[in-house]
Formats: structure tokens, sequence, C-alpha cells
């Protein structure tokens, strides 16, 4: 048994068309073209990573007309989105961290001058 490519209709193995929707089928090794290429299909995911902007923009205009290209360009920027909040996280962790330290290493610096003069006015 074989199913419609648009609605997932069960049809019979000798039906062209689907009997529920109207479409004509098309064999499944027809269908291939040229955005199943999986050369380009990397090209663009890596374009979408390093521009996330663009791979959103693109991810929207090719949604319908090239899925597998548009999947891919739109995963690019969702990596590369994903990632830049997390370096971000972590580097302001670190900054508050480092910040933290800083300012208790100074008390401590101020607090021995303090006892210091203490010492020295006695």
């Amino acid at each position: 048994m074989k199913y419609c490519q648009n609605f997932g209709n069960a049809m019979l193995n000798e039906e062209t068309v689907c009997s529920q929707c109207g479409i004509s089928q098309v064999p499944v090794a027809e269908t291939v073209t040229a955005d199943e290429d999986e050369g380009s299909k990397i090209g663009y995911g890596i374009l979408g990573f390093f521009i996330p902007v663009v791979g959103l923009i693109l991810y929207i205009l090719w949604k319908k007309e090239k899925p597998s290209t548009a999947k891919a360009v739109g995963r690019g920027a969702l990596v590369s989105f994903v990632l830049g909040i997390i370096f971000y996280i972590v580097v302001m962790v670190c900054s508050i961290l480092f910040i933290d330290s800083e300012f208790s290493e100074m008390e401590d610096y101020m607090y021995e001058d303090y006892l210091v003069e203490e010492v020295c006015m006695r």
C-alpha cells in the first residue's frame, strides 16, 4: 500500500491519482531535485550559522519552495542563536565571579591597611 504524497491518504498501489484529494502522484525517484543536493544544504546551514538573520530570512522565504534547504539554513541559524546565548551566559558568570574575587581581595587589602593604621596610631 502506498500513501498520498501531499496528505498521507491511503492509496492502492496501482493508483496514480489520489482518490481523496485528486492530486497526481509522482513516483519517488522523480521527486529528487537540485534542492536535495547535500552540498548546498550544508553550505546554506553554514551560512545560517554565521549570519543567523540571513538564515532566518531564507528559512521563511524557502519554507514551502525548498523545504530541505530551508530546514538546513534554519537549523544553522538556530544553532548559532543557542550557542550565542550559552556563550553570553558563560561570559556573564565568569565576569561576575572575577569581579567578586577582585572585590574580596580589595576588601582584604583595605582591611589590612586599616589594621596597620590602627596599630600605628596607638
